[in-house]
């Protein structure tokens, strides 16, 4: 279904698709409004990809029920609110992209307990808040960028482990944050990227 010209809204029905296992709209930019909490009622479904669409509003908490789910990715839209704190229920999810949106809010200590996730996307948002230690609890993660947001503080120790003891290759978070794993500023950019040292 993805790059093709479908516009408008997801209709509830697509909650009656109780066998789907991957649904992928990427790129369909006239597709509009929020995304149907009945998406929720899809069991089976293990992959969500709604990059680079027009929709809005907040991210439904329904989507935590889905216990297989583990791609969810939601780049390039309009959501705004809070992140779900439920989200934290999907044991399963291996990746998760909700860049480039108008989030706010903290990013939810919940996500700690998303203990089988590699690739951590929050970038490009207006997160405020302390990035939460509970991360340093995802020993498989591999990629955490949560650069671009207004987040404050700095980097949990713990969380800078992860590059000696784990898995994590990638991180970028923005020069205001304190970061001793981190690098020097990109040049002409605000963003600081694992490697040598944030000033």
């Amino acid at each position: 279904m993805q790059d093709n010209k479908f516009v408008g809204h997801f209709p509830t029905e697509i909650g009656l698709l109780t066998h789907l296992q991957t649904i992928s709209f990427q790129n369909n930019n006239d597709m509009n409004g929020p995304i149907p909490t009945e998406l929720g009622l899809l069991s089976n479904l293990e992959i969500v990809n709604f990059n680079y669409l027009r929709l809005n509003g907040q991210i439904p908490k329904e989507i935590s029920a889905l216990s297989n789910l583990r791609k969810f990715e939601v780049y390039g839209n309009t959501f705004s609110g809070t992140i779900p704190p439920e989200f934290g229920q999907l044991s399963s999810l291996r990746r998760l992209n909700l860049g480039g949106n108008s989030l706010t809010g903290i990013i939810p200590p919940t996500f700690g307990q998303l203990v089988n996730i590699n690739d951590l996307r929050l970038d490009g948002n207006d997160l405020t808040g302390d990035i939460p230690a509970e991360l340093a609890g995802l020993a498989k993660m591999e990629k955490l960028q949560i650069a671009f947001n207004k987040l404050e503080g700095g980097m949990p120790q713990e969380i800078c482990l992860l590059k000696e003891s784990g898995n994590l290759e990638l991180l970028r978070v923005d020069c205001s944050i304190t970061c001793d794993c981190c690098g020097d500023c990109e040049t002409g950019t605000e963003l600081c990227s694992m490697g040598t040292r944030c000033r």
